[in-house]
């Protein structure tokens, strides 16, 4: 009986020794995350000039993971924002030092952390040439406006109403 279970016991030893040996092994390999907080919701995301297809998005479009990334290499990162106004944001990722070990029950991931703020492109202010003349007026349509009664030529002088019997108005009541 004491050799079944001396016998029991060195298996279970060797089966716990190589399954944290191999974990370690494949440690070596695993690829990374990248997890990066934006400041606006959703956006396109390019790993070294090509679309990336393997994302998620989670806290409503505000948080997006990149998934599968060679831990080993160096990457650069350019987010496009959803909305368009603002400039897309590159940023560079140098090999393994910026990826930190997380452990999820048995399940190991690395993930590398980025928060980007997207800034508004401002509008290129037109050349003269590409700007479009202002229309020129008539000059028979100056002169006519210029003729017209002006607001103090108008007779609305209070001394004048009182003068004019029929310009003055009737008293409001009684």
């Amino acid at each position: 009986m004491k050799r079944i279970a001396i016998l029991v016991m060195m298996t279970t030893a060797l089966f716990f020794v190589t399954g944290n040996a191999t974990a370690q092994i494949d440690a070596e390999n695993a690829p990374g995350e990248v997890h990066i907080n934006l400041s606006l919701a959703y956006a396109k995301v390019l790993v070294n000039g090509e679309e990336w297809d393997n994302t998620d998005f989670v806290n409503n479009g505000k948080t997006l993971i990149i998934r599968g990334i060679d831990r080993n290499a160096p990457q650069e990162f350019t987010v496009e924002a959803s909305e368009e106004g603002f400039a897309p944001v590159t940023f560079r990722i140098e090999g393994k030092k910026k990826y930190k070990k997380t452990r999820k029950k048995r399940v190991i991931s690395f993930v590398a952390k980025q928060s980007i703020r997207f800034k508004k492109v401002e509008k290129k202010p037109e050349t003269r040439a590409e700007k479009t003349p202002k229309p020129v007026k008539d000059a028979a349509i100056k002169n006519q406006r210029s003729k017209a009664p002006k607001a103090k030529e108008l007779d609305t002088d209070k001394a004048s109403r009182k003068a004019d019997p029929a310009k003055v108005r009737a008293p409001k009541g009684k």
